[in-house]
């Protein structure tokens, strides 16, 4: 069954003539969000610090609010575990299906350089695949999310066909799935994914469904999609970012 992104356009108001900062890798300074003026109701995503600059707008000088990234942040991949063959210190990969994409913008604002490999549609098995190609390709980082399960359901057997595939890993962080009743498989993919991941030393579950259950209101009509730069999709993306480093 194919899940297609429920899309949300969002504006950033009030920052007429302030340009965005674009995202450096991690191994540069990395600045996120658009400055906002001081004293307003924003606040930097997880492993972003606040820093005070003078800008000038229309001649006089404005005290703003700048995100800089913290280097000790999940972006630069820190483990105290060693890669394997095939993975990629200082890397993020992350796979998975529409949901992930749902959640891009802000994945890539919270953990700078992570690489999203998510597609509309994709199954595990399509996942083990993949996981296998990045591997072989050396293009695997050493830390890994896998968001799969939207659109099918899974065995324990391919469960560990994936965690097969990334052994060799730093970390890989699963993310459980919010899915509506009605999908037959809603339960029992949420059930092998919390039966199986505290069996792998390297592995950590970042269980999306427990807290979208608490939120309704982050979803679409079809109680799977959120809108992207929406409350839901950061809200996923600050869980992933703070799950690599737990």
């Amino acid at each position: 069954m194919g899940r297609i992104p429920w899309q949300m356009a969002t504006t950033c108001a009030g920052l007429v003539a302030i340009a965005a900062f674009a995202v450096a890798p991690p191994d540069a300074t990395a600045i996120s969000h658009p400055p906002y003026p001081l004293g307003h109701a924003h606040r930097c995503r997880t492993h972003y610090s606040e820093q005070i600059r003078v800008h000038k707008v229309h001649g006089k000088k404005v005290r703003y609010v700048v995100c800089v990234w913290d280097r000790k942040g999940p972006g630069a991949a820190t483990t105290t575990t060693p890669p394997g063959p095939g993975f990629v210190a200082g890397r993020v990969t992350a796979f998975g299906d529409s949901v992930l994409l749902d959640a891009k913008p802000d994945l890539i604002a919270d953990i700078p350089g992570i690489d999203i490999e998510a597609a509309v549609d994709r199954q595990w098995v399509s996942g083990i695949a993949l996981a296998r190609r990045l591997k072989a390709d050396d293009q695997l980082g050493a830390v890994v999310v896998v968001d799969l399960g939207t659109n099918g359901p899974i065995s324990f057997g391919q469960f560990r066909a994936m965690m097969d595939v990334l052994g060799g890993a730093s970390r890989v962080v699963v993310v459980t799935v919010h899915l509506p009743s009605s999908d037959s498989w809603a339960h029992s993919v949420n059930a092998v994914i919390e039966a199986e991941v505290p069996k792998y030393r390297n592995a950590r579950l970042a269980d999306f469904n427990a807290l979208a259950d608490r939120h309704p209101q982050w979803f679409g009509p079809d109680g799977v999609h959120m809108p992207i730069g929406g409350t839901g999709a950061k809200a996923m993306a600050r869980l992933i970012a703070a799950t690599i480093t737990s």
